[in-house]
């Protein structure tokens, strides 16, 4: 006989504990594209297919430069290029020159040092640095995810920055719990439906309405 079987009253602990005992595991699965998969509960762990970034690149817009190269006097180097972000470098970087570089694009080879903009003074053809860290504002591949690690472990509710972490790894679709379905049932003969006259003693029905909108928020199916 369970608790709720006894006629004594119980503590909330109890009852939920009673609750619980009496519930069974949604095992359930469903494969959706990713972008129906909002709110939606993995139902297997997911793994990193892609280095995050995919190769070295700038994290600002500048100039990449070889350090040192900037060993001389006046610490200004001739312009050899521009590369943006979806550009391939064409050449390495040629010794004792700079290229101006965008932020994202990938670093030029033999570069290891990209000086932001600001720190830069500009006149037709040269770069005069003002300021210079070796190693700079470079972000190196996988330096944020890396191939294979995991990203999100089963049982992770996909909210809308789990959507985004997945689809930054390529994944069009992926593998969760089918939604469960619950009912809603509001009683009490004072209880009036929506966009009907009030008769004397009724008020509207309002839980039935705000549960129905927090559980579908949730992903469930009411």
């Amino acid at each position: 006989m369970s608790v709720c079987d006894q006629g004594a009253l119980h503590s909330i602990e109890q009852a939920i504990s009673a609750l619980k005992a009496t519930l069974n595991r949604q095992t359930a699965r469903q494969t959706l594209a990713l972008q129906a998969a909002h709110q939606h509960v993995l139902a297997q762990a997911v793994y990193a297919q892609v280095d995050v970034p995919l190769w070295d690149n700038s994290a600002m817009d500048g100039y990449a430069l070889r350090a040192n190269d900037l060993q001389q006097p006046n610490n200004s180097l001739p312009l050899a290029g521009r590369i943006a972000a979806g550009d391939l470098p064409e050449q390495s970087l040629p010794a004792g020159q700079c290229m101006h570089i965008l932020t994202g694009a990938p670093l030029p080879l033999g570069a290891d040092t990209v000086v932001a903009q600001e720190d830069c003074s500009i006149s037709p053809g040269q770069i005069q640095f003002n300021s210079c860290k070796a190693g700079g504002n470079i972000r190196r591949r996988g330096d944020e995810i890396q191939q294979g690690q995991l990203l999100l472990d089963a049982g992770t509710r996909l909210r809308a920055q789990e959507i985004g972490l997945l689809a930054s790894q390529g994944y069009a679709e992926v593998e969760v719990y089918t939604p469960l379905r619950i009912g809603l049932l509001s009683s009490g003969n004072e209880l009036c439906e929506l966009g009907q006259p009030l008769q004397p003693g009724q008020i509207y029905d309002i839980n039935s309405h705000s549960l129905s909108a927090l559980f579908t928020g949730l992903g469930f199916t009411v």
